[in-house]
């Protein structure tokens, strides 16, 4: 999903699923989507995709906003409002799990959407996936949690150069170990699904990887190219070893001539 003009953005990889979480207050009295009339929600800093989601929930909930008070929080400040009692309810687009939630956890819940709400959300805005938080997910968690969210893509300006986001798209997949390190939540970064973006165009340089993976066919023109590159390559071989003769050949004839 963008919000704002993207012409000059490529896709180097879908990477793994972030989940819309509605948290509140335990004494807030929010279950729903509908109780956060009335209420002070954080949506998110002002140029977040937190801030855009929440928009979208809103909107779709038909909550006006005369009818709540909206804050744009960064997830520290979310932190420092529910303990200091300022906020009812946050959203946060994220990774499963989020620490900053389970820091909170004895204070807090995360709020389940109903099925029809889902479905519903998914009508009005087709971006979106159905998502699960599965059951302890964080501290006190009992139960699964039903919500909507969308992939993490990874863009990249499309006049970066094809090496470069090939290297890039390599490195993704060589040092995944590491990445899930920083986030359990990387583990599912994966080959078969990485390839597949619907909102943007592969940049050529990801597209290549993908292709040396076998995870993308290759087309006529992918094998045309290759064939015109190994025939410049063994014309630039070919020249540089005549080249190469033919000064030994003269640097010894030289030499010859001087020793006479």
């Amino acid at each position: 999903m963008f919000k704002f003009p993207s012409e000059n953005m490529m896709a180097i990889a879908t990477l793994f699923p972030e989940v819309i979480h509605l948290v509140a207050r335990k004494d807030s009295g929010i279950k729903t989507l509908k109780d956060l009339r009335g209420k002070t929600i954080s949506v998110g800093e002002k140029n977040s995709g937190t801030r855009y989601n929440a928009e979208d929930i809103l909107e779709y909930s038909g909550i006006n906003e005369n009818e709540i008070v909206k804050k744009y929080l960064s997830p520290v400040e979310v932190n420092e409002a529910f303990l200091n009692n300022t906020i009812d309810a946050a959203f946060y687009t994220t990774g499963i799990p989020n620490q900053s939630i389970s820091s909170i956890s004895n204070i807090v819940e995360v709020i389940n959407f109903d099925s029809t709400s889902i479905s519903e959300l998914l009508e009005q805005f087709p971006y979106y996936d159905r998502n699960i938080i599965p059951k302890n997910s964080y501290p006190e968690q009992l139960l699964t949690i039903n919500s909507v969210g969308m992939n993490l893509l990874l863009v990249t300006r499309k006049d970066l150069d094809r090496r470069t986001i090939k290297k890039i798209t390599e490195a993704i997949f060589t040092n995944k170990s590491e990445i899930v390190k920083s986030h359990i939540v990387a583990k599912n970064i994966n080959l078969e699904n990485s390839y597949k973006v619907n909102s943007l165009e592969l940049h050529p340089g990801a597209s290549e990887y993908y292709k040396d993976s076998e995870r993308i066919e290759r087309v006529f023109t992918d094998y045309l190219l290759d064939g015109i590159t190994y025939s410049l390559l063994l014309v630039i071989i070919i020249f540089s070893i005549y080249h190469h003769k033919k000064f030994r050949y003269n640097y010894s004839r030289n030499q010859y001539f001087k020793l006479q």
